[in-house]
């Protein structure tokens, strides 16, 4: 294929994939996850690396969150996940203040973050590192264990005989599976990808895509912090872009927010 026929289709896949998620991206619901004017700083009287952030994340949808180095993005994503509270402001979960809630459990329960190195246990078989979430999350389930992680395996889309693999026998592409599984598994509702593509090929990216797309259909609240402009067009319904601890931007991925990303991208080379 030429380097212009490639383009072409990759256009034209791009269009298919924004019109999909513009379309959902206009079917909204209450948000699940709402940060109401949020300022972090590290020290007490420090300097601000978030600044007065509100913004909605509602369920069932894909939330890129992008920005340059040093734009606040993983302290954001400290806040959402319970790790740390903000200075001023709250972060909401359902209405409800985060800071006033037990936030061991809601990390153990209702969020889950991935980060780049998976947070699996690469000596453990894939079986026992989901297995070892459905521990911690308390839950009690009415089935075999066996049969539970055969079931999320499939929901990843990896075959039931990779559940006696051992984590470090898999590719990066398949640890990311797992870990969503991991995540799925103890039932969280909000989950938070640090930069999930990050080293993968073209195909391994289409398979995290088609896997953030399944937990849009499952109603979970989906934020995914990244770079990755292929990524963000395949599968994301909005976009919420930092720079200096501040919001720039957001918007739906539709046809003008496509535009406004590749603005982003073209010029930010």
């Amino acid at each position: 294929m030429t380097t212009n026929s490639a383009n072409t289709a990759n256009t034209a896949i791009a269009k298919e994939a924004v019109e999909t998620n513009g379309a959902q991206s206009q079917q909204t619901g209450p948000p699940t996850l709402q940060l109401d004017n949020v300022s972090y700083a590290y020290t007490k009287g420090g300097k601000r690396v978030l600044k007065n952030i509100s913004h909605d994340f509602q369920a069932g949808k894909v939330h890129a969150i992008t920005g340059p180095s040093g734009a606040g993005k993983t302290t954001l994503l400290s806040l959402i996940s319970g790790l740390a509270n903000p200075t001023e402001g709250m972060v909401l979960v359902d209405g409800t203040d985060l800071s006033e809630r037990d936030r061991y459990r809601f990390r153990s329960h209702d969020s889950g973050v991935i980060f780049q190195s998976f947070n699996l246990l690469p000596n453990l078989t894939v079986a026992e590192n989901i297995i070892l979430s459905m521990d911690a999350s308390g839950k009690s389930f009415d089935k075999p264990k066996k049969a539970i992680v055969e079931e999320f395996l499939k929901q990843v889309h990896l075959p039931k005989e990779y559940a006696n693999e051992r984590i470090l026998h898999l590719s990066g592409g398949e640890q990311q599976r797992v870990a969503i599984a991991t995540a799925l598994v103890s039932g969280r509702k909000i989950l938070v990808l640090d930069e999930p593509t990050s080293g993968l090929d073209l195909q391994h990216m289409k398979e995290v895509a088609n896997e953030l797309i399944i937990l849009q259909e499952m109603g979970k609240t989906a934020l995914v912090i990244t770079h990755d402009y292929e990524l963000i067009v395949n599968c994301c319904t909005h976009v919420l872009h930092l720079e200096h601890g501040t919001v720039q931007e957001h918007y739906a991925l539709d046809g003008a927010g496509l535009q406004r990303l590749r603005n982003f991208f073209i010029e930010s080379r």
